[in-house]
């Protein structure tokens, strides 16, 4: 049995054990003495007012005996007076000694650590004041944080309210649940394109953090973040040296929230990054080793004005994503007024002048090192996307013009050593926009193409090849074009379509006229053997209207003076075919003309241009089955047969000259000395019997003269071709005549027989300034009759 004193004493200890059940452990030793001392006086003062009264035996220890309820009562209430009174007593000490000492304990802890932290930065972080009670937030108020050898602080707190109490701090908890952080400026001072001051701090604040958690002997891979409020901050942009920031951010509010994963959310007002002030916005989030940050801007900014940079590049918006061994940046409305700066960095397009640019969407992935990514290494590029790109440059080559590119989607993707390039959209020189392109290619780090498959549909190729072939005109016309191209960098196939529409050339050694409206299609197939300098192509079917041609072409030493094969062949097929194929312009004599039956027709020639008079030439074919019914209503080959008067026009003469079997000089065969018939086949045409019109001799000729010379100097004309471009042709040294004239020749050559075409050639053909046959020439230099010529005035 207990005794009432020792009960009544035991209650009160325990109140008193509740009531001082604090933790101590960051009071000084001199404290905690002082605290038990005052403890046990007030114990004894309590157990020496719960002593039993003398009429219940005076005695301490004597056994409770039973009493009436109102003893009963009694006691209790003494009893409950004593604990209220030892619960007075105990919370006048707590907040009269214990709060003071925790308070101070808690000042000196957040002394220290700022004294750390000024030690690990290189700078006197200082602090203005500390609001601390037991249950309320600890705020922070003035915290300062001042640049390097610079006037302006970089960063300032003016107030942090931290969600952890003074009872936490008691309670073993080591982090607040939640931070308010309101009125914050911080100063990024900027030297060229960097800021060396705030990488210093960051580098600080992070080696500070590593070594406060490894001091504490936390986990150093993982570390609790508290939910995050920041309310009204500011951030500046100021150039060193300079006393007006470049730009700055304000009204900045944030919010982080920490779960399963790190979630932030900000919006912000830009000053200085456009004409006028641009609202954004953005998010976060952040979890293991992934992270992923986006911002959004109203309206265009200029970020590089924060660098104070003159430079007009803007952009709507960008994001930096990390996953796993790779990290993604992306740009999003790019525009670029002038690219000629970024073209001065490219060796290849260093003297181009830019234009705008400008880009829906760039992303590019790459891959992350071990040791992070320090530098931009192109070789750690994984991918490269561009959504929408539009952009003008003039490339170093003044002929080739402006390229223009516009809708354009590009894909450059790694593929093991490789990359692997997709783009499509519409990209044309000298008028935007008519142009598709779509190409999917290989190639290597260095920029060789393993292999390519391009689609041209419109003017673009026409363009490229008018820039450095103007006869190829740049008026309206396209060229269509499928290739797909295999190779190693040395050795390449090609395979594909060129389908040409509308094209317009113009060459006055081939017609006076330029050739217009020109169409045709052709597979094409080539080998290309770079280190060889060999090229070999072949172009079969080429289809022109209705007609179907070849070509094969060998090409040796192409940088240089080269060694040519070619062979064009016409297969069989209607001859009306191939007169259509023909453009107008080029026999405007023979409009109206009409062929019957077939033909075939092949044309080889092999020619060394260091030695074009070592020229080849042959020539194969069928023309018998063909036939012209009628070459036109300007060309009557019949008539040679029967008596005309053909009529020569002089520029400087009133009265045209009449020549012909109708005239009175004309000169029949047999009245036309021997000697004078071998004086002009010895002359102009020595196989004149033998051949059917042409001479291969003479061409082949022809073509070395006019390969040495570098134009039109030989035509390799026979007595039948003098005769028809006499008749019927005009002086023009052009391919075009040449075409007129060897159409004429073969309808003649089958129906005038040689002996009445020489006769014409000498009653028709020039002997000098207007004196035209022969009975004309012999009156004017030797004043005769043609029959009474001798063999020395013939020749």
């Amino acid at each position: 049995m207990l005794t009432s004193r020792t009960r009544a004493g035991q209650t009160a200890w325990e109140v008193i054990k509740l009531c001082s059940n604090i933790q101590v452990q960051m009071l000084g030793q001199h404290d905690k003495k002082y605290l038990h001392r005052a403890l046990t006086q007030t114990t004894a003062r309590v157990l020496d007012f719960a002593r039993p009264h003398p009429r219940d035996g005076g005695r301490v220890d004597a056994p409770l005996k039973a009493s009436p309820d109102r003893r009963l009562w009694r006691r209790l209430w003494l009893i409950a007076a004593a604990c209220v009174g030892v619960l007075v007593v105990c919370l006048g000490l707590f907040y009269g000694v214990v709060q003071p000492l925790l308070l101070r304990a808690v000042r000196n802890e957040i002394d220290h650590r700022l004294e750390e932290l000024s030690k690990v930065l290189g700078r006197e972080v200082s602090l203005e004041a500390v609001d601390l009670s037991l249950t309320e937030n600890i705020v922070f108020k003035g915290l300062r944080v001042p640049s390097r050898g610079l006037d302006q602080p970089t960063l300032v707190l003016q107030r942090v309210a931290m969600a952890f109490s003074v009872w936490d701090v008691i309670t073993g908890k080591h982090r607040p649940s939640g931070i308010r952080i309101e009125g914050l400026r911080l100063t990024v001072h900027t030297r060229d394109e960097s800021s060396p001051d705030l990488e210093d701090l960051v580098r600080g604040l992070v080696r500070w953090q590593k070594e406060s958690r490894h001091s504490q002997g936390g986990d150093q891979g993982h570390f609790a973040v508290p939910d995050l409020d920041i309310v009204n901050a500011t951030v500046v942009f100021l150039p060193v040296g300079k006393g007006e920031p470049s730009a700055a951010i304000k009204d900045i509010n944030c919010e982080l929230r920490s779960g399963d994963a790190l979630e932030a959310s900000f919006s912000a007002v830009s000053v200085g990054l456009a004409d006028s002030p641009v609202r954004f916005s953005g998010v976060a989030t952040y979890k293991g080793k992934d992270a992923y940050a986006s911002v959004d801007f109203d309206a265009p900014v200029e970020p590089l004005r924060v660098l104070g940079k003159s430079a007009r590049a803007t952009l709507t918006g960008f994001s930096v994503e990390r996953l796993s061994d790779q990290v993604a940046a992306s740009i999003r409305g790019l525009s670029i007024p002038d690219t000629t700066p970024l073209l001065a960095l490219s060796r290849h397009l260093s003297a181009a002048r830019g234009g705008p640019l400008s880009a829906f969407e760039l992303r590019a992935e790459v891959a992350l090192p071990s040791g992070g990514l320090k530098t931009l290494d192109p070789s750690l590029l994984r991918s490269l996307t561009v959504r929408g790109l539009a952009f003008q440059v003039a490339p170093p080559l003044a002929q080739l013009g402006t390229i223009y590119g516009s809708g354009l989607d590009l894909d450059l993707v790694r593929d093991q050593d490789d990359f692997m390039l997709r783009m499509a959209g519409s990209m044309d020189i000298g008028t935007p926009g008519k142009s598709l392109v779509r190409l999917d290619a290989r190639v290597t780090r260095e920029g060789m193409v393993k292999s390519a498959n391009l689609d041209v549909a419109g003017p673009l190729l026409r363009a490229a090849i008018s820039a450095f072939h103007p006869r190829l005109l740049p008026w309206d016309g396209r060229l269509d074009t499928s290739l797909s191209v295999r190779g190693d960098g040395r050795h390449y196939e090609v395979a594909g379509r060129v389908d040409g529409r509308g094209l317009n050339y113009f060459w006055t050694k081939l017609c006076l006229v330029p050739l217009t409206d020109l169409a045709f299609q052709a597979d094409v197939k080539a080998t290309l053997d770079l280190a060889g300098e060999k090229l070999h192509l072949v172009l079969d079917p080429v289809s022109v209207g209705l007609a179907r041609f070849a070509l094969e072409l060998d090409l040796e030493r192409f940088s240089r003076q080269p060694k040519i094969k070619a062979r064009f062949s016409i297969p069989r097929q209607p001859c009306a075919n191939v007169a259509s194929a023909v453009p107008r312009v080029m026999i405007p004599r023979l409009d109206g003309a009409v062929f019957d039956g077939e033909l075939w027709f092949e044309v080889r020639l092999a020619v060394d241009l260091k030695n074009p008079y070592g020229a080849k030439l042959d020539v194969d074919g069928d023309l018998d089955a063909c036939t012209a019914l009628t070459l036109g209503p300007l060309v009557d080959v019949d008539v040679l047969n029967q008596k005309f008067t053909h009529r020569v026009v002089e520029e400087d003469l009133d009265e045209p000259i009449l020549v012909g079997p109708a005239t009175q000089d004309y000169v029949p065969i047999e009245d036309i000395p021997e000697v004078v018939q071998q004086a002009a086949l010895a002359t102009e045409d020595m196989g004149f019997f033998r051949h059917h019109g042409f001479k291969l001799g003479l061409i082949r000729r022809a073509v070395g003269l006019n390969l040495d010379k570098g134009w039109y100097v030989y035509g390799g004309s026979t007595i039948s071709q003098q005769l028809v471009k006499n008749l019927y042709l005009s002086r023009e040294k052009t391919l075009a005549r040449k075409l007129e004239e060897a159409v004429i020749v073969w309808d003649m050559e089958r129906k005038v027989d040689k002996q009445r075409i020489l006769e014409l050639y000498l009653n028709i053909v020039e002997f000098g300034r207007h004196i035209y046959g022969i009975k004309a020439a012999a009156a004017e230099y030797f004043n005769k009759e043609p029959r009474d010529l001798t063999p020395l005035e013939a020749a």
